[in-house]
């Protein structure tokens, strides 16, 4: 129990003797000392007085992926999900949980803490925490998101944006080794590569996928990026949009969004998913931002960056079985379509 030092002591003239109390003779008089009554916080049960003084509980989360943006030099890293049991939870949300930020276990993100970074789902490089922490709202919700140094491998010099885990979740077994494992990185080829990529997918996927033709498909084509199957195949996703952009805001009536994979085939490109989706479904556009391998065995794991009429949000597509499809989806987002999500042979 916390007791304050007394102040000042109280002198009272009494005719009997009272317990607990120094008595003196002053003057012919009985005299006693008696301190102040405690202050009303000393009377509280030591529980509630620890309450007050304990930083909050810190919440119980297992190892988190990251979406890590690279300026230069310089990264910032956001936790998308928890990976728990090889699927994806939600991090808990601030509507729920208002004490979120002081209650994350942001000592996970000492100064010196290092990230593996992977780009085109192999290991890209390193990013060094610097220990900072702020607050981000850039996606629906709101979560920490940290910074600090980053340091690339040579053919991932130009690198954006990464997947990333911390390298202690690695070496502890909260994932699998594959994150540290060191290949030569193919680099990200040329926008014009991806582009004719691109547009050779969606010349095969459109007529097939009852998609509207566009005027022009150029015209509608608004991201590719490129990564590497599990078999060292290259792949590539491409973003394409009618009547709309990738961007929070309302569509035309008549917009749709089409996300597709693909593997290099040849000369040619062979879709193995898509994503179509109408704006009278829900407006719901997808583009690629990061790929990384998690799993002793399997296909990366892609971040996707999806756009709505509101909101922007983060989902997780991924390879379960020779099936692809979403693992995780921030709560915000819009639900595929019933027929929206198609594998291709």
């Amino acid at each position: 129990m916390r007791f304050k030092g007394f102040s000042l002591f109280a002198v009272c003239v009494i005719l009997t003797l009272v317990p607990g109390c120094d008595n003196v003779s002053w003057g012919g008089l009985d005299v006693i000392l008696r301190p102040p009554p405690p202050p009303p916080s000393s009377l509280l049960p030591d529980t509630e007085l620890e309450s007050e003084e304990r930083p909050p509980e810190p919440l119980e989360l297992g190892p988190l992926v990251y979406l890590v943006d690279r300026s230069g030099a310089a990264g910032r890293f956001l936790p998308v999900a928890e990976w728990r049991n090889g699927t994806y939870e939600a991090l808990p949300d601030v509507g729920e949980t208002p004490d979120l930020l002081p209650r994350f276990p942001l000592q996970r993100w000492e100064e010196g803490t290092e990230f593996v970074l992977m780009d085109r789902g192999m290991r890209a490089g390193t990013l060094i925490s610097d220990g900072s922490v702020e607050a981000d709202s850039t996606y629906c919700g709101i979560r920490p998101a940290g910074r600090g140094t980053v340091e690339l491998r040579p053919g991932a010099e130009g690198g954006q944006v990464f997947f990333a885990v911390r390298k202690a979740d690695v070496e502890s077994g909260g994932f699998s080794p594959r994150p540290l494992a060191v290949v030569p990185h193919p680099g990200a080829g040329t926008a014009a590569v991806r582009q004719a990529g691109a547009l050779s997918l969606a010349r095969f996927i459109i007529p097939r996928a009852d998609v509207p033709w566009p005027p022009a498909i150029p015209d509608i084509l608004r991201d590719t990026r490129s990564f590497t199957l599990d078999d060292g195949g290259e792949a590539l996703a491409a973003s394409l949009v009618f009547g709309d952009d990738l961007s929070v805001g309302t569509p035309a009536v008549t917009g749709y969004g089409l996300f597709a994979l693909g593997r290099r085939d040849g000369d040619q490109w062979r879709p193995f998913w898509s994503w179509y989706q109408t704006a009278r479904q829900g407006k719901a556009f997808p583009r690629l931002r990061a790929a990384g391998l998690l799993r002793e065995e399997g296909e990366p794991e892609l971040i996707l960056e999806v756009f709505g009429t509101e909101e922007r949000w983060l989902a997780i597509l991924g390879e379960r079985e020779g099936e692809w499809g979403l693992r995780y989806q921030d709560a915000c987002g819009v639900s595929p379509a019933t027929g929206a999500l198609r594998g291709w042979d």
